[in-house]
């Protein structure tokens, strides 16, 4: 069953308009991969379980931690953006002696204004580290081992050195493995270990480093996988950035009337592509603003270099279109009131993301439903359904969204 939309519109003469839509859904790339190197430079597969620096590693019945520090400037020289991690990879060539029994694995990512754990012995693990990602039931494989965490994301600023901690709890058998793994060598010491033999991962709070042995200046070659792009916009489908109103101007001249913007994060030198549009009234998608460069209305991709790193508020320079205002306002003196459509997109290299939202412009007794109670949808996991030839109920709930405040209507 697909689902259909039902907007409810009350106009100041009485009039009640039903209007029926398809939802749109956007389809974006869920993220894009940098694989990130040592300061070094170097690339290659290393046949070795040293404690410090091998995530994939399994001792016994031992506890293992490790926290492996990733400098700011190895990530950008990746062409790493900021924004959200929402997974990393390890690349696998083969498993020594492969496991039999799954073990527990924690992941975590950190910020961090350290550049190198401190030498001196036995030192306290970086604190403050974030579980991203766990399973208690984990075994590598040959190939790309991805670690994904949509839902546990870590913004990255862009700026902050990352530290990455791996732990695995105490098995129930007694096996010895480890991956073959493809490395990295850095200039300074980039791991700190621990090995325990009668604790659990929470009570691991310090481990050992070294400031010359080069197994502590190895690294695995970690593939981030990023969402970057839009986090923000006006219109918006979010309130308050979610209801118009029909006659004004919004051209930033105060709080209640925003320029039309993109908000997203950006590092210095990215070079961005943007594209900007409003569409509608619904059904219709006929454009009525469209943002162009400054002076060349038929050049409707716009060109952004990103001069520094964290978040951006783009304002759009210019536009056209019926609803286009002076410097890219968004003027709604003549359009009428309805459904409409933002239809944005943000593309780098390797990576573009469409930014769809829909937002309402108000009449002066605009009501709009906000949520429709009855009848219910048999999606699951309700998988509701009526029989046939009983009437339902029609019950919404509403929302004010026009100029003035409506305490009843029929």
């Amino acid at each position: 069953m697909k689902r259909m939309m039902l907007s409810v519109w009350i106009f100041s003469a009485g009039i009640v308009l039903l209007s029926f839509f398809q939802p749109f859904f956007s389809v974006q790339a869920q993220w894009v991969e940098y694989r990130v190197l040592g300061d070094t430079g170097d690339d290659f597969w290393y046949n070795g379980a040293h404690w410090a620096s091998n995530p994939y590693h399994r001792y016994y019945y031992a506890t293992k931690k490790i926290q492996l520090i990733i400098r700011a400037s190895e990530l950008q020289n990746a062409g790493m953006p900021p924004g959200r991690i929402v997974g990393i990879g390890l690349e696998v060539q083969r498993i020594v002696s492969p496991p039999t029994d799954p073990v527990a694995l924690t992941i975590g990512i950190g910020a961090t204004s350290l550049d190198q754990h401190t030498p001196s012995g036995l030192q306290p693990f970086i604190p403050n580290v974030t579980t991203v990602w766990q399973n208690a039931a984990w075994q590598p494989q040959p190939g790309i081992n991805q670690h994904i965490f949509l839902n546990n994301a870590f913004l990255w600023d862009g700026q902050s050195n990352l530290v990455l901690e791996f732990c695995i709890d105490p098995p129930a058998t007694a096996e010895y493995w480890y991956a073959i793994l493809r490395y990295t060598r850095t200039t300074y010491p980039t791991a700190r270990y621990r090995i325990w033999w009668n604790g659990q991962c929470s009570q691991l709070t310090t481990g050992y480093s070294h400031a010359t042995s080069w197994y502590y200046r190895l690294r695995p070659v970690f593939r981030f996988y990023v969402q970057t792009g839009i986090s923000e916009s006006f219109p918006d489908d979010v309130d308050p950035r979610r209801i118009l109103r029909s006659g004004e101007v919004y051209d930033g001249s105060d709080a209640a009337h925003p320029h039309p913007y993109l908000k997203f994060r950006t590092s210095p030198g990215q070079q961005l592509q943007l594209t900007y549009k409003i569409v509608g009234p619904l059904p219709s998608l006929n454009p009525i603003y469209i943002a162009h460069e400054t002076g060349n209305p038929n050049d409707t991709i716009l060109d952004y270099t990103a001069t520094g790193s964290g978040e951006v508020t783009f304002e759009i320079p210019a536009a056209k279109g019926t609803a286009a205002g002076q410097n890219g306002a968004l003027d709604l003196s003549n359009i009428p009131g309805g459904s409409y459509r933002l239809i944005a997109s943000y593309s780098m290299p390797g990576y573009t993301q469409q930014w769809v939202k829909d937002f309402i412009i108000a009449y002066a007794n605009d009501m709009s439903v906000r949520e429709v109670v009855s009848p219910y949808t048999n999606d699951p996991p309700r998988n509701f359904k009526y029989p046939q030839g009983v009437p339902i109920d029609v019950v919404a709930k509403f929302q004010n969204v026009g100029l003035n405040t409506v305490t009843e209507f029929e």
